[in-house]
Formats: C-alpha cells, sequence, structure tokens
C-alpha cells in the first residue's frame, strides 16, 4: 500500500547516518476559470442586413476611387490639349496653296482667313474648304495640316464650256470671271431662252442644263467652229458653226459620238454645207439650204 506524501521533505546531511528534517512546503493550486458564457447571436436577417451594408459600403469606395481616377486623368488631358492648342511650335506658320492656272494663291490665301499664328490643332478645315469653295471659279477645295506648321490647300477649277453675259459658265451653270490669259470668246455663246445670266448653279433649268452638256462635250476639234449652243427645250438642243452653219444635235443621250460623226461630216463636206441632222446618230444628215426645223433651233 502506497503511502501519501506528507509534505515534509527529508534531506540527507553530508555526515551520514544524520537525517535532517525540514518545514512542510505549501502545494500551488491553481484556480480554474470557468470559461465565459457565448454571446447569443444574432438572428439570421440581421447578419445578412450588415452584410450587404458591408458590401454596399466597398462598391461605394470602390466607385469614389473610379470618379476619382477619371477626373485625374481628365485633368491631366485637359493640361496637355491646353499646351499643344496652345503651343507656338503648333501654329500656323505658312498656308500652301496648289498652284492653279487662274485663281490667284493670294485670293486663296484671303479666301481661307488663315493668319500666321493661327493655332493648326483646333483649325476648322471644314470651315476653311467652305470659304474657299466659295470662291466663284473654285469647284472643290480641300484642306489638310502639314504638322508641325503648315496648312495644305489644294483647289479644282472650275472648267469653263461656254460664255454668257460676260462671264465664264461651266457644265454646272456656275458663272464666273475669264481668267487673265482667257479669250471670252474663244467659248461658244450660250443661247436660251429665258436665260440672261447665271451665277452660282442654282435655279438653271433642264434647257439650260442639257445645252451646257452638249457644249462640254464638244471634241477640241470642232470647238473652235462653234459660235453658239442654243436651245429651246432639253431634246431640242442645236449648234451654230462658223459661217452661218446649223446643227440639230437633239439631246444628250450619246452626245459625244454624235458630235464626233459631226466633225467627220465636216471634213467630208468642207465648208459648203449650211445644215447638219445628227440627231440619228450613225446617220447624219447634211444639206446645203438652212432647214426651217434647224432655223427655229438657232433663234
Amino acid at each position: 500500500m502506497m503511502r501519501r506524501p506528507t509534505g515534509r521533505v527529508a534531506t540527507v546531511d553530508r555526515a551520514p547516518g544524520r537525517v535532517e528534517a525540514t518545514a512542510p512546503v505549501p502545494t500551488r493550486l491553481r484556480a480554474v476559470v470557468p470559461p465565459a458564457p457565448r454571446a447569443p447571436r444574432p438572428p439570421m436577417e440581421a447578419r445578412i442586413a450588415a452584410r450587404r451594408r458591408a458590401i454596399a459600403r466597398a462598391a461605394s469606395r470602390r466607385r469614389v476611387r473610379r470618379v476619382l481616377l477619371v477626373l485625374g486623368l481628365a485633368a491631366i488631358g485637359a493640361t496637355a490639349w491646353w499646351v499643344v492648342a496652345h503651343s507656338p511650335f503648333l501654329d500656323v506658320d505658312l498656308v500652301a496653296v496648289t498652284p492653279t492656272a487662274h485663281v490667284p494663291q493670294g485670293e486663296v490665301i484671303v479666301a481661307a482667313g488663315i493668319v500666321p499664328g493661327t493655332a493648326l490643332v483646333t483649325l476648322d478645315t471644314g470651315a476653311v474648304e467652305a470659304a474657299v469653295e466659295a470662291m466663284p471659279r473654285v469647284a472643290d477645295a480641300s484642306v489638310r495640316r502639314d504638322w508641325p506648321g503648315t496648312l495644305r490647300v489644294a483647289v479644282a477649277e472650275r472648267v469653263p464650256v461656254a460664255r454668257l453675259g460676260g462671264l465664264l459658265v461651266d457644265a454646272g451653270g456656275h458663272a464666273f470671271p475669264a481668267g487673265g490669259d482667257e479669250n471670252l470668246f474663244s467659248f461658244p455663246e450660250l443661247r436660251v431662252p429665258g436665260v440672261s445670266a447665271l451665277r452660282d448653279g442654282a435655279g438653271v433649268d433642264e434647257t439650260a442644263l442639257a445645252a451646257l452638256t452638249v457644249a462640254a462635250s464638244i471634241p477640241p476639234d470642232l470647238a473652235t467652229r462653234v459660235e453658239a449652243v442654243v436651245a429651246k427645250a432639253p431634246l431640242e438642243v442645236g449648234l451654230v458653226l462658223a459661217g452661218d452653219a446649223h446643227v440639230l444635235v437633239g439631246g444628250t443621250d450619246g452626245v459625244g459620238a454624235r458630235l464626233d460623226v459631226l466633225a467627220e461630216l465636216l471634213a467630208v463636206a468642207g465648208g459648203e454645207a449650211r445644215y447638219f441632222d445628227i440627231r440619228a446618230g450613225a446617220r447624219p444628215v447634211a444639206g446645203y439650204d438652212v432647214s426651217t426645223e434647224t432655223t427655229e433651233v438657232a433663234q
């Protein structure tokens, strides 16, 4: 049978056979703390609501960060754009105009309204094109930037096909003054009842347009012999040749081929024929007396 310790500790002296007893040593006791009771969990609905609020707060913070980022980038872009737009290295130093035959480059520059120092980045090229195209002799204009400081303007001129009232007229009915080296009377006169003047092509009737189409189709070897283009209806167009010879042309369909037939017919008939009817195309008619129908068209 085991004996429980009494709490007294015996020590052995150095001298043999001698045992010395010491005072009892108290035993250390540990206090046992019971665990704290667990707080009751909130209901399920409250936990879900709290989670939703946390998610909403996080999403709100992300939106704020994105907005701040966008505003920062916009501020940087606006600053960079302002610097570029007002930089003296990117303004207009030169307005270069493509050389033309009858439109002076100086007049094009004045019409464009661009002065050196204008910001090239913010320049409205469409407005410049419209301003140049408003010139009477200009049919089309294109404007482009040539970095870092040149604005290039290309101009297409109107091509005259007839004359009317001291002005030249193109196939679209636009009238303009003759150039310095152009002879007004080297173009056939336009004779259309009720048409005494044309300006910008607006209000040109079908009869005048038919006559101008025929005038534009006259081949070069025949143009020197044509004195006038006459018409009293879109399908009743005629020519008056030098020497008062008359030509019945008809409408504008296939008019180029019919005028080529007329040039061949003139080469065969010489200057003796007084009227020509090329309305049938491949079967032209030439005569030595001016017909009544031809005279009526040529009035």
